[in-house]
C-alpha cells in the first residue's frame, strides 16, 4: 500500500488481498478496508501446509457487523480439517480452545513434516512445535499472539510484541515499529520500542505512549522508546530482532531505561 502511494500505482482493480507470514498491524488492515479491499488472513508454515483457511468473518453467524470486523482483525484464519491444532502451556499441559486462553501452538497431520533433517529420531515427532503463541476459539478461529522467542515476560505475565507494535503503528506518524525485551532487575523483562517516522512527520515519546495507552494495558507500555532512522530487516523483509537486540542491548549499547533515549 505504501509503495502504491509513492509510485501512484492504482489499486482500483484489487478486490481481495491474502495476508500471511506474521500478524499484521491493525492499521494495515484498516488501510485495506478504507480502499474497499478485503484482507483475508491465513496462517501456515513450509513444514505445515494447508493449515488454515482464509476467512473474512470467522464464526460470524451470530455476530453483529462491528463484532465481525473486530474478530476479522484479530483472526489469522480458521483451522483446516487437514491439520490438527493443539495449545500447550509452559509445563506442557493442554490449554483449552476458548478464544481467551493462550499457549504455544502445535500442529500434526498428513500435511505436517514429522521431523527436521538431522533431528534425533527418538525425539517426539507426532506434534510439530510452530514457535507461535496463539489463542484458538471454539469455532476454530486462530489469533497469533506472538512468536515464542519474541514475547516479553514481565513480572510473570506475557506481553505481545505484535500487539505493541500494532498499537504504535496505528499512530499516523509511525511508519515501522519493533518491540524487543530488555532486562529489568525487578520485572525480569520490560519492553523497548524502536520506531521509524513517516516522511515529514514528527512524534514524541510522550505523545506516542499516550496514543498507545488507549489500546493496551498501562503496564504493557514500553519503558524505552527510540526513534531510529531505519529498522534492520531479514532477507525476506521481516524485522530482524536479533540485529535489534545486538544494536540496542549488546555490550556496546548505551541505552539506559528512563534516560530519554528517544
Amino acid at each position: 500500500l505504501s509503495s502504491s502511494e509513492t509510485t501512484g500505482l492504482s489499486l482500483e482493480s484489487l478486490r481481495v488481498a491474502l495476508v500471511a507470514g506474521s500478524r499484521p498491524p491493525e492499521s494495515l488492515l484498516n488501510s485495506f478496508e478504507e480502499r474497499g479491499i478485503e484482507a483475508l488472513q491465513m496462517w501456515g508454515m513450509t513444514e505445515a501446509i494447508a493449515s488454515t483457511k482464509a476467512t473474512l468473518a470467522p464464526g460470524s453467524e451470530n455476530l453483529t457487523t462491528d463484532e465481525i470486523r473486530k474478530k476479522r482483525l484479530r483472526s489469522q484464519g480458521r483451522t483446516s480439517f487437514l491439520v490438527e491444532f493443539q495449545l500447550r502451556d509452559e509445563q506442557g499441559g493442554i490449554v483449552k480452545k476458548d478464544g481467551n486462553a493462550q499457549g504455544q501452538m502445535y500442529v500434526r497431520g498428513d500435511f505436517v513434516s514429522s521431523r527436521y533433517l538431522g533431528q534425533d529420531e527418538s525425539t517426539e515427532t507426532e506434534w510439530l512445535d510452530t514457535g507461535d503463541i496463539a489463542r484458538i476459539g471454539a469455532d476454530g478461529s486462530i489469533e497469533i499472539v506472538d512468536r515464542a522467542k519474541d514475547a516479553i515476560k514481565s513480572g510473570g505475565e506475557w506481553i505481545s510484541t505484535h500487539i505493541l507494535e500494532g498499537a504504535a503503528m496505528s499512530h499516523d506518524a509511525i511508519s515501522q515499529a519493533a518491540a524487543i525485551p530488555m532486562p529489568h532487575p525487578r520485572w525480569q523483562e520490560r519492553p523497548m520500542l524502536i520506531c521509524t517516522l513517516k516522511d515529514g512527520k514528527s512524534c514524541s515519546e510522550k505523545v506516542l505512549l499516550q496514543h498507545m495507552s488507549t489500546q493496551v494495558a498501562k503496564w504493557w507500555l514500553p519503558d524505552v522508546v527510540i526513534f531510529a532512522e531505519e529498522i534492520p530487516v531479514t532477507s525476506v523483509g521481516k524485522v530482524n530482532k536479533n540485529a535489534l537486540r545486538d544494536l540496542y542491548l549488546g555490550k556496546d549499547s548505551h541505552v539506559i531505561p528512563g534516560s530519554g533515549n528517544s
